[in-house]
């Protein structure tokens, strides 16, 4: 099952979510150590959308060129889609990773077998597409025991300083920004 965009989610079953700042909606993503994670509790589903920086997460904005840098590339891509470690739900709420979804900038960047040396498209990302999105979906068994997420990024991640991170459920809304030192988003 393809993973729904946080975005149209979001349109689609919280219809009150223009009463988030609209100063928060319109940050941008771009800056370097700066990301941005989106949160939406809905019955027993839990659904995060990530978006970096490629700097960030690859620690550079070159499209890799070589066999060492696309088994990087690749490397931290499964990482991203596989989801472990990155976000704890409470425990309590007994909550599994169902489905994910990574967009990277470079075109057949993560595929290691893709190994001949010969350039396609652009070596630079271009302004438009300096992000590399994730979305994840999470079932809940105990949904109403579900308070916070612990976010690892910054363990994996050393070049990202900061998340902004809004969160929507039917109690509550919020932002609040994340760092290596406060990483927990209360629900």
């Amino acid at each position: 099952m393809k993973t729904l965009a946080l975005g149209r989610w979001i349109g689609r079953r919280l219809p009150w979510l223009w009463m988030v700042p609209a100063l928060v909606l319109a940050q941008s993503p771009h800056q370097n150590g700066t990301g941005r994670l989106e949160v939406a509790v809905e019955g027993n589903e839990l659904y995060a959308q990530l978006q970096l920086t490629v700097a960030d997460v690859f620690g550079t904005w070159q499209a890799p060129m070589d066999d060492a840098g696309r088994a990087a590339v690749a490397t931290m891509a499964r990482e991203l889609t596989a989801g472990e470690g990155l976000f704890t739900p409470s425990p309590a709420a007994e909550c599994r990773l169902t489905s994910s979804e990574l967009k990277l900038p470079w075109p057949d960047a993560a595929d290691e077998s893709h190994g001949h040396g010969h350039g396609h498209g652009r070596s630079r990302v271009a302004e438009a597409d300096v992000d590399v999105s994730a979305d994840y979906r999470f079932e809940c068994a105990e949904p109403r025991r579900l308070r916070a997420i612990e976010v690892h990024l910054f363990d994996r991640l050393p070049r990202l300083e900061r998340l902004r991170a809004q969160f929507i459920t039917v109690q509550r809304q919020g932002v609040v920004v994340l760092t290596a030192r406060y990483h927990r988003l209360d629900l």
